[in-house]
């Protein structure tokens, strides 16, 4: 079974939901693109900005995950589809910044995510800074030294002091400017030492909490098989397995369960 047809077991019935829809995610994240293409399947064509002639990326201002997430998808939806302002001011649609992916139908929705770790005993670090943790340059080798390091200071010796969980917002925004905001999160501890060669980012020192890897039993994992992945980082883990538990797995989940939501109440009032 494929990863979509896992998807459909968490899930539950969406299969109308996604059905040759082209989405542009707001990433140039390479790791982040293959495991959403992966977690939503055939019945989605994940664009990158790049290919829809767009350039730069918003501006991470935001304090938060939520407010990063939507300063991230809006940037490209408004170089698609128009100012966003002027739906929201009550107005038509602006002209779009792109006419030939919008008016032409090419694309009919935007969506983005802001995630990051968040580890208790540095009280919260390094949140909404994750990618940038040890600079501006994004090295996430020298992200998990950082980290390593500051929890050697903290006196974070027992795995019980080393709870963390990563998190992630995903806000997708439709054509007629709609947005869903949803949150996702995996439970889990530091490990002391990088391991595993698999993932991206944190993952080689990230080790998600059994209560999670349960949740695999639902995709017909047998338990000596989820027992053979208790304590292993995620970058130990198959990629495939990794992203049926994953923070963004849940986001999108969810994300896709308000759709089926929104299209229910559309159905309902006849539009």
């Amino acid at each position: 079974m494929n990863l979509w047809g896992y998807f459909l077991n968490f899930a539950g019935v969406f299969e109308n939901l996604f059905v040759d829809m082209k989405v542009v995610f707001a990433t140039q994240n390479k790791g982040k693109l293959r495991e959403a293409s992966d977690i939503l399947g055939e019945g989605v064509e994940l664009l990158t900005p790049q290919e829809c002639g767009i350039d730069g990326e918003a501006e991470e201002t935001g304090t938060t995950f939520a407010e990063n997430s939507f300063l991230k998808a809006k940037y490209i939806w408004d170089r698609i589809f128009g100012d966003m302002r002027q739906i929201e001011n009550g107005g038509d649609m602006a002209s779009p910044g792109n006419t030939e992916w919008a008016v032409s139908g090419k694309v009919d929705a935007v969506f983005a995510d802001d995630s990051g770790l968040e580890v208790d005993a540095l009280g919260g670090e390094p949140g909404i800074y994750t990618a940038r943790y040890a600079g501006n340059d994004k090295n996430f080798a020298d992200n998990m030294d950082k980290l390593l390091f500051k929890l050697k200071q903290a006196g974070a010796d027992i795995p019980e002091a080393r709870k963390a969980r990563f998190r992630c917002v995903v806000t997708l925004i439709l054509s007629d400017g709609r947005t869903f905001v949803s949150d996702g999160s995996l439970e889990g501890q530091i490990a002391f030492h990088k391991a595993g060669c698999g993932g991206f980012g944190y993952d080689p020192v990230f080790i998600p909490d059994d209560g999670e890897l349960s949740a695999l039993a639902s995709s017909g994992l047998a338990e000596q098989e989820i027992a053979a992945l208790r304590g292993k980082t995620l970058a130990e883990i198959p990629e495939h397995l990794k992203n049926l538990i994953s923070h963004r797995f849940k986001a999108l989940r969810a994300v896709v369960a308000a759709l089926q939501e929104a299209e229910k109440r559309d159905k309902t009032a006849g539009k």
